[in-house]
């Protein structure tokens, strides 16, 4: 191959990328989340964003969150570039939207400057972040998903089952779930995250675990490490539909709408 072959194939890329970025700058948000909602990593990191951004997004904050920022990169992060068409789409001369898109820049400087630690193999990202990375993503959404569902006495402390071993095998084969093995517990997690990591080395891998900076959970939660009252974002079947719902009912009061200004 010739340099200019090369440089053919170099630019026929570099007018694919744009024409992709211009088609996602230029539809309206109203099309773009409806075509989010289609795909379930998607779906699941704009009901985060939606959640966690709330205070942002009504203008409450006029700072960026810890919690806006890891949803925005997750959401940033979804297959397809799904998500990324909603932060830039159009609003289409909606003052509403412009509003909230004028809110939601705040945001912009630190999570662009973070949006690669979540592909890097040596930042460790908090728990968080990684598990809404996950989220984001369609397959490792499902695995993350069964591994909730199949290790509940594993985050009681009682054991690691042959299906719950399995389970969480499969959520580690996944390429955007790993993070999550590496990830820092800060206390910031619905769920207690360093007696989750304690129970896994030691009951499913038969190696200590010293836990470090440990943060009980909220004092209304108990009975186990992954507690029930925090079931808004744990992933069985039903807090999956409570949470779908709850993700629609938002973004048709809120309709975050993006405009112009493209974040990538």
């Amino acid at each position: 191959m010739n340099v200019c072959e090369v440089w053919l194939l170099v630019s026929l890329y570099l007018i694919k990328a744009y024409l992709v970025d211009v088609v996602e700058s230029g539809e309206s948000c109203v099309l773009v989340n409806t075509k989010c909602y289609r795909r379930t990593g998607c779906r699941m990191a704009l009901q985060n964003f939606f959640y966690v951004c709330s205070s942002v997004i009504e203008g409450e904050s006029r700072g960026c969150t810890v919690g806006c920022k890891r949803a925005l990169i997750s959401l940033l992060k979804t297959e397809d570039r799904a998500g990324r068409a909603y932060m830039n789409c159009d609003c289409r001369d909606d003052k509403k939207c412009l509003e909230q898109k004028r809110r939601v820049e705040v945001c912009k400087s630190d999570v662009l400057a973070e949006l690669d630690s979540v592909d890097d193999n040596t930042t460790r990202v908090s728990c968080t972040l990684a598990r809404f990375t996950c989220e984001a993503d369609t397959s490792c959404f499902a695995a993350l998903g069964f591994y909730t569902e199949n290790c509940r006495r594993l985050m009681m402390g009682d054991k690691c089952t042959p299906r719950c071993n399995n389970s969480l095998n499969v959520l580690h084969q996944q390429f955007k779930a790993r993070k999550l093995q590496t990830c820092n517990c800060d206390g910031t997690e619905p769920y207690d995250c360093e007696r989750i990591k304690e129970f896994t080395e030691e009951l499913c891998y038969n190696r200590p675990y010293h836990v470090k900076n440990h943060r009980p959970h909220r004092p209304d939660c108990v009975n186990s490490a992954y507690s029930r009252c925090d079931s808004l974002l744990t992933n069985t079947a039903a807090n999956h539909r409570w949470l779908f719902c709850f993700g629609q009912l938002l973004s048709i009061l809120i309709l975050l709408q993006i405009n112009r200004t493209n974040w990538l």
